[in-house]
């Protein structure tokens, strides 16, 4: 589940969400593992990707929840 790939419960809340995106990001980046083997590098690629799709799936998912803004002032 997305929820699984970025290590939380089901039923997270959405700042729970990005904080555990910004994680994985700041731990897997490439950027961060240049100087790794290549084992690590891969691995850390990896959960990157699965970090991304599933932030993505959940963003998308609560964008769906939130209600509509209105389009002008009122």
């Amino acid at each position: 589940s997305s929820y699984r790939a970025l290590g939380l419960e089901v039923g997270a809340d959405w700042d729970e969400i990005v904080l555990a995106h910004r994680r994985i990001a700041k731990r897997c980046h490439p950027d961060r593992l240049i100087h790794a083997d290549d084992a690590t590098r891969a691995e850390g690629e990896e959960q990157m990707r699965a970090a991304n799709a599933a932030y993505e799936a959940l963003q998308k998912q609560h964008r769906r929840q939130r209600p509509a803004a209105p389009l002008f002032g009122n």
